[in-house]
């Protein structure tokens, strides 16, 4: 038996027996899910820790990552929050 368009982004007939493709195509659509779940979980941490804050002042900067990087990210940083006014 031959059906078509089972497989996900391909048009190539592909052989059915009895519901392993099924079986074959659920697991497909979770790995997939799972993968973009963890990188929405991946990218949320790398924002609340701020290293996509960092990466972009590496960027701004032209500078490589090191030590003193980091302590001038960090002092523009502190210096950026103290001067936010506080609500309530």
């Amino acid at each position: 038996m031959i059906a078509r368009d089972l497989v996900i982004g391909t048009s190539m007939p592909v052989a059915v027996k009895g519901s392993w493709t099924t079986a074959a195509l659920g697991c497909v659509a979770a790995f997939r899910w799972s993968a973009v779940l963890f990188q929405t979980v991946r990218t949320t941490l790398r924002e609340i820790f701020d290293e996509n804050a960092y990466d972009r002042f590496l960027l701004r900067t032209q500078e490589a990552r090191s030590v003193e990087s980091y302590r001038e990210f960090m002092r523009e940083r502190e210096a950026g929050m103290a001067k936010r006014p506080r609500c309530c």
